[in-house]
């Protein structure tokens, strides 16, 4: 198993309802992990649909042990 040990992860929230992951990030060998999926939420996860509007990009912070 490889750990993701940094990178970042863009999600977009598109208008149809659907949001976008977007992952480039690196496992504790400095190996690449990268792609993206698009995906409706699950109904039991989200009530309401989220507007559209720009990326949130969320920057990978973790610790090294």
């Amino acid at each position: 198993m490889a750990p993701i040990t940094g990178g970042t992860i863009d999600v977009t929230f598109n208008a149809d309802g659907t949001k976008t992951f977007t992952f480039d990030c690196v496992d504790d060998a400095g190996n690449a992990i990268t792609g993206s999926i698009t995906a409706a939420p699950a109904a039991s996860t989200s009530a309401a649909k989220a507007p559209a509007k720009n990326p949130i990009r969320i920057v990978n912070k973790l610790a090294r042990f």
